[in-house]
């Protein structure tokens, strides 16, 4: 299909991309299936020959806000992780939140810390299944925070920062695979907002992380 887009003066429409979405991850056979569309996806991802560059934005908030971020996460696997971290960085440099670093690939600076798809990658992080993604995802989160220009509200270093989160994610994961409690059912539990530990917020963290930290 990408050969087709780069050499014809065709673009993609919405309602094709719906009906590849519904056909190829809503309805897929196997997660084979599912994982070839996410993949395609993700080389699509800002491509001028497969989307008008005037649509680019709008086309992006598509498949970003109405498709990636209404997924359910629990049984994402590593190319759907791969195709909403595009998407996401994608969708947040045209809205000016994020600068990509020219000449440096797959590098970028924070702007402005009102990131779209963020609660959306915070709920990935907290459901996901499989403990590669899990990894993926704490550690994109966490790669946020190092590449932010902006002044954050935190007193704590980026290390101390990606340790707090790590160690909260670890504690909730910890609990599901041992009390078979939902993750965010935990946090409900703890009464943490996930945001608030990881800007280093820690009187709202649970005690194994602050005495983990105090230790």
């Amino acid at each position: 299909m990408r050969f087709i887009f780069k050499h014809s003066s065709l673009y993609i429409t919405v309602e094709q991309l719906d009906t590849l979405w519904r056909c190829f991850v809503e309805n897929a056979l196997t997660l084979k299936e599912s994982d070839l569309m996410f993949t395609w996806f993700s080389k699509i991802c800002g491509s001028r020959y497969v989307f008008n560059p005037k649509e680019m934005l709008p086309m992006t908030a598509h498949i970003f806000e109405k498709k990636l971020c209404g997924l359910d996460f629990k049984n994402l696997t590593s190319a759907g992780f791969n195709c909403f971290e595009e998407y996401f960085r994608k969708y947040n440099t045209l809205k000016g939140t994020i600068e990509e670093l020219e000449f440096r690939l797959n590098e970028f600076v924070i702007m402005d810390f009102q990131l779209h798809g963020l609660d959306a990658l915070w709920n990935l992080a907290l459901s996901v299944q499989n403990e590669l993604v899990a990894n993926m995802s704490i550690t994109y989160l966490t790669s946020l925070y190092d590449s932010s220009k902006v002044k954050v509200d935190i007193t704590t270093t980026s290390a101390t920062l990606a340790y707090n989160l790590h160690c909260f994610l670890l504690v909730i994961t910890s609990n599901e695979r041992t009390t078979g409690d939902n993750p965010q059912q935990v946090c409900q539990y703890y009464h943490v907002p996930p945001r608030k530990c990881l800007q280093g917020d820690t009187s709202f963290c649970p005690p194994s992380i602050a005495g983990t930290r105090s230790s």
